[in-house]
């Protein structure tokens, strides 16, 4: 089932059971979700494509507050097949909480 949320707690339980960290990709215009957060799984493919000058691990702390301030929601799958890399990178995203008008979260 697909969920959305803006529960920070809720957030770091799903990442962290999936074994995924926090962090923020310092040039958003190189193809990540908006502002630049991400959550980093262990051997995600997209890895190949962003340069380590570019992204750099954060704490959940700094997370929060990029994506507080940004005003996004996290949308996921609650549940996921396998902790396989290519369904964890699908399994999430960011969008702007204004987009949930009306929608109970």
């Amino acid at each position: 089932m697909v969920r959305t949320t803006i529960n920070h707690k809720e957030i770091m339980e799903w990442a962290k059971k999936h074994r995924g960290k926090p962090q923020i990709i310092d040039d958003p215009t190189a193809g990540s979700d908006t502002p630049g957060i991400r959550i980093n799984f262990p051997g995600i493919p997209d890895d190949v494509f962003l340069s380590e000058t570019k992204i750099r691990d954060i704490s959940w702390n700094e997370f929060f507050k990029e994506f507080d301030d940004n005003n996004l929601a996290f949308v996921y799958m609650d549940e996921i097949v396998s902790n396989d890399p290519d369904s964890l990178s699908r399994a999430y995203r960011f969008i702007n909480r204004d987009d949930l008008e009306g929608q109970k979260i």
